[in-house]
């Protein structure tokens, strides 16, 4: 077991950055964009050698995009967000647009359901008027769905 004296003496502190990433991907999964984001802000001077571990965590299999878009779309779907708002954030994550779209597209999740389930919770009332109907479509709009999800819930 390595004492403090000897991560001081270590290359530019490889050993803390990676205790440190381990620590970070310990506690969820991280796309590896925000585990850079994440591990630049807390180790600027040690920009060299991030791209390098980030590439071992990888290889390790430690750290997954493939894994983190999958736990992300769940908790989002769990959340009752559709699909093309979850799609976006994973992109905005750093997660490869195909990844992304093969975990939204995953057959577990039914996007109907969840739509016509969101609606529900937030308008638990029909109304008949058009601004009502405007109304709700902005809603689920907001929350991610297609507009084939959004026709199909809305009757249309």
């Amino acid at each position: 077991m390595k004492n403090t004296e000897e991560f001081d003496r270590d290359d530019s502190g490889t050993d803390q950055i990676r205790w440190s990433a381990l620590g970070l991907l310990a506690r969820r999964e991280h796309s590896q964009l925000e585990l850079r984001q994440k591990l630049c802000k807390r180790f600027p001077d040690a920009l060299d050698t991030l791209d390098d571990l980030l590439f071992e965590l990888k290889t390790e299999g430690l750290q997954s995009d493939l894994r983190f878009s999958e736990a992300y779309t769940r908790m989002r779907y769990n959340r009752g967000y559709g699909p093309v708002r979850v799609s976006l954030e994973l992109i905005q994550r750093g997660v490869v647009s195909e990844t992304a779209k093969a975990c939204v597209a995953n057959d577990c999740y039914d996007w109907f359901a969840l739509a016509q389930q969101v609606l529900r919770k937030k308008f638990p009332f029909e109304e008949e008027s058009l601004a009502d109907k405007s109304k709700r479509q902005r809603f689920l709009h907001y929350r991610g769905f297609s507009h084939d999800h959004i026709q199909a819930v809305m009757g249309f």
